[in-house]
């Protein structure tokens, strides 16, 4: 079985991420889908104040409920294809957060969409992403 890391903003651009994945419809019973949405950590000073895991809990479930909602659409199209896949939300920068599941998960692939922007956007590479490009050793597919 194959793993596959989609890292879901919400944006347009990793929706078409997961219709790429979607239009491998050939080699879908060998893929494991991993839906990952990372939101911003909660400040230092919250984090602080709060300092007991239930407290930080407790702090990032309103994060966690958003992240969650950012999943629901790419999730319900695997869904309907059939697709065996999982969700997660994690906490922190984007692109460490996803070099570290993917190796951590040992994803075969990280399927990323990419935001164009224009000429100046088709040139280079979002930060994110080219953080992650740096970060990993699995392969990447970007998607435009």
């Amino acid at each position: 079985m194959k793993i596959v890391l989609l890292p879901i903003d919400g944006s347009e651009a990793s929706l078409k991420a997961v219709h790429q994945l979607l239009s491998l419809s050939n080699s879908l019973q060998w893929i494991q889908a991993i839906l990952l949405n990372v939101e911003p950590p909660v400040p230092l000073l919250e984090r602080m104040v709060g300092g007991h895991p239930k407290d930080m809990r407790a702090l990032e479930e309103p994060a966690r409920v958003t992240g969650d909602k950012v999943l629901a659409p790419a999730k319900a199209e695997l869904d309907r294809a059939g697709v065996r896949n999982t969700t997660h939300v994690e906490f922190g920068d984007p692109a460490e957060v996803i070099a570290a599941r993917a190796k951590e998960w040992n994803a075969d692939l990280i399927l990323m969409g990419m935001h164009g922007g224009g000429l100046i956007g088709s040139r280079s590479l979002g930060s994110v992403t080219r953080r992650v490009l740096h970060l990993t050793e699995v392969p990447v597919m970007l998607v435009k």
